[in-house]
């Protein structure tokens, strides 16, 4: 079983109750959508130009896409990060 935050639990079990659907095949879907997203992500080669990161819609969520200026401060970060010492 999944570990979830008690306010995430408790949204998930209203949204079953007022569906009728059991517990667990809400849960599935709301994890489905964050593990499709995560994957669509994780495609793109590391250390590939921002240009080549895809623009992932998830209808009610929002549009998920690379920002050049966000993607270098993360590198820059981690770089400094493995610099000095850290992980």
């Amino acid at each position: 079983m999944r570990s979830i935050p008690l306010q995430i639990r408790n949204i998930l079990k209203e949204v079953a109750e007022e569906l009728g659907e059991p517990y667990i095949v809400v849960e599935d879907v709301y994890y489905h959508e964050f593990e499709f997203l995560k994957d669509c992500m994780e495609r793109t080669q590391k250390g590939a130009d921002y240009s080549e990161y895809e623009n992932i819609l998830l209808k009610h969520l929002g549009t998920f896409y690379a920002s050049k200026g966000r993607i270098n401060y993360m590198v820059r970060r981690f770089n400094k990060n493995k610099e000095d010492g850290g992980s």
